[in-house]
């Protein structure tokens, strides 16, 4: 019998993409959709292999935002249902991540738009002491 490493405690993000696995296979199922089953794997692996978190995010992202936000909030929102309840949870921390990033990007597009004004009225010798 091969060696193995499943004895050592998974870190946070193999944690994650179990977790995010396993809430695709629950979308999937509720849906009436067929369940890859490389997620199934990843959903019971306990590093979540084969998938990546990457790849489970962005999946579970668009499976979520496919849906119209009725038929969204009756299955996230399913107060009686616990991995429901495990879905809500991440789908807010994922859309606070996202307006965070989407702020952080915005700032700094509106920084560069600052920069290249402020460097526009200076003269080219000017300009160049800026340069690295």
């Amino acid at each position: 019998m091969p060696c193995n490493s499943d004895y050592l405690e998974p870190r946070t993000s193999e944690k994650q993409t179990r977790k995010a696995a396993e809430l695709i296979c629950f979308v999937r199922r509720n849906r009436g959709m067929p369940i890859d089953r490389r997620m199934e794997k990843a959903a019971e692996h306990i590093y979540g292999e084969p998938a990546t978190l990457n790849e489970v995010v962005v999946e579970l992202c668009r499976l979520l935002n496919e849906m119209d936000a009725s038929s969204r909030d009756t299955l996230i929102y399913d107060a009686r249902s616990k991995t429901a309840r495990d879905l809500a949870d991440w789908w807010e921390e994922h859309l606070e991540a996202d307006r965070a990033r989407e702020t952080k990007e915005a700032e700094e597009q509106r920084r560069q738009v600052l920069r290249q004004s402020a460097l526009a009225k200076l003269t080219t010798e000017e300009a160049r002491a800026f340069e690295p």
